[in-house]
């Protein structure tokens, strides 16, 4: 199977992205992504955040099935950006036990200029091919600068170490964590994984369009694939390629 998880920042690179996801879905089976909006069709936010980017995948990606996991919402009474998390799963894939949970706060209004410090959120879903199963966890993690330790995140990775260690079987863990690979965080999750990213020697998860805010360095590592010992990895790669501010994780395993 291949996993192809991404940060795809609301969409913001639309005609790079959907270049890179039509190319990648002919080999793809399952897509994870964090930062998609559902909203108000053929409106931008900020100037660049594409209000209804879900519902325009959903149309990139036929052959997929499309889940939608609401985090933040935003409504002026006429303007409506509610983003999340999604998964798209190939069609004939069995899909089962889908939903999310809060790791960290909970539902509330979403201000892209003041990201909050306490939301953190976990998309799941299990999938089989071939007669066995992997829970596939999709993650967007508390989003404040800097990416380091701090209550409310060493919280949320201890909810999803709770998460995963109660379940059963073969589990991908993926997405923006938003931390820094010394951080104890990580290391709260990694318990009993394998760190793909720090394993595969990844020296960043962001692209371009990042460093042309940021200075080079800053913020390098941000997204994250781990695995447990019984997933059978051929493949884990993160290439350059400058379709979001993040660059993509693609797995591919039996």
């Amino acid at each position: 199977m291949k996993l192809v998880c991404l940060n795809i920042w609301g969409g913001a690179r639309f005609e790079p992205l959907t270049e890179f996801l039509m190319e990648e879905s002919s080999t793809a089976d399952v897509f994870c992504f964090q930062e998609a909006f559902s909203g108000t069709p053929g409106l931008a936010f900020n100037g660049e955040v594409r209000a209804n980017v879900f519902r325009e995948l959903e149309s990139i990606l036929p052959d997929f099935r499309s889940f939608f996991f609401p985090m933040q919402e935003t409504h002026d009474g006429v303007l409506r950006f509610v983003m999340g998390l999604a998964f798209f799963v190939r069609r004939g894939i069995a899909v089962r036990d889908v939903g999310i949970f809060f790791a960290s706060g909970g539902p509330e209004k979403l201000d892209w200029y003041a990201p909050s410090r306490v939301v953190g959120c976990a998309a799941h879903a299990t999938v089989a091919v071939g007669g066995k199963e992997h829970l596939i966890l999709n993650v967007h993690g508390i989003p404040a600068w800097p990416k380091v330790d701090i209550p409310a995140r060493l919280d949320q990775s201890r909810n999803i170490r709770a998460f995963l260690d109660r379940v059963s079987g073969a589990k991908i863990l993926c997405g923006d964590l938003n931390l820094f690979p010394e951080t104890e965080s990580v290391a709260i999750i990694a318990r009993g994984m394998r760190n793909l990213t720090a394993e595969y020697g990844v020296r960043t998860t962001r692209s371009t369009l990042h460093y042309e805010q940021f200075p080079r360095g800053e913020d390098s590592v941000s997204d994250y694939c781990f695995v447990s010992p019984d997933v059978t990895v051929r493949a884990f790669t993160v290439p350059d390629i400058a379709v979001s501010d993040h660059l993509p994780l693609i797995l591919e395993f039996a």
